[in-house]
């Protein structure tokens, strides 16, 4: 598990969502940045993006709600990383 909550900050998790897409997600050969805007560049689309949500529940052990699952939210690894972070410390 990649989360120790205690020591969790947003450029861990951002490095950890990044490698994530890149190696499960993205097609080969695609160049995925932080600034990727993962929908427009098709890297994400609806079933990859459950895909991406079970890695980062499980990963990071939490949960979202419906109101998490915006596409502004996951369209980039920046937006990501600042809600795992935000929904982690608030389960503390």
């Amino acid at each position: 598990m990649n989360g120790g909550r205690g020591t969790m900050n947003e450029e861990t998790v951002r490095d950890g969502i990044l490698a994530f897409i890149r190696n499960e997600i993205a097609y080969p050969g695609t160049e995925v940045t932080e600034e990727t805007d993962l929908f427009d560049a098709g890297v994400l689309d609806s079933l990859m993006l459950l895909r991406l949500i079970l890695y980062l529940e499980t990963t990071y052990s939490l949960a979202f709600s419906l109101d998490d699952l915006s596409s502004a939210a996951f369209a980039r690894v920046p937006s990501m990383s600042a809600l795992v972070v935000q929904r982690a410390e608030a389960s503390l």
